[in-house]
């Protein structure tokens, strides 16, 4: 695949955000690729962490943006667990 290529995407649409939330699909990753998690919300920043089934460490890009009527807060991991990605959680209340 070709540096920047797009792998896929695991999503999930929620009107009430759970603890944690679960975005589902399915992913073949490699050690090296770079996963970005957006949690986007309608209240208040709640976001706090991201995880997925492989077991990859992921790390916030920022504290979050809060425009007063909706939020987002951003996270990022390198693979370092290669696999099929089928789900990334993001705790949040």
């Amino acid at each position: 695949m070709a540096f920047g290529g797009l792998r896929g995407s695991l999503q999930v649409a929620q009107n009430s955000i759970t603890n944690p939330t679960t975005a589902a699909g399915s992913v073949a990753v490699s050690v090296g690729d770079l996963i970005l998690v957006v949690c986007a919300q309608q209240t208040a920043l709640t976001a706090t962490g991201a995880s997925d089934n492989l077991g990859n460490s992921y790390a916030p890009i920022t504290a979050g943006d809060d425009a007063g009527t909706s939020t987002c807060r951003a996270f990022y991991s390198r693979v370092t667990v290669a696999g099929t990605l089928t789900g990334v959680s993001v705790a949040a209340t």
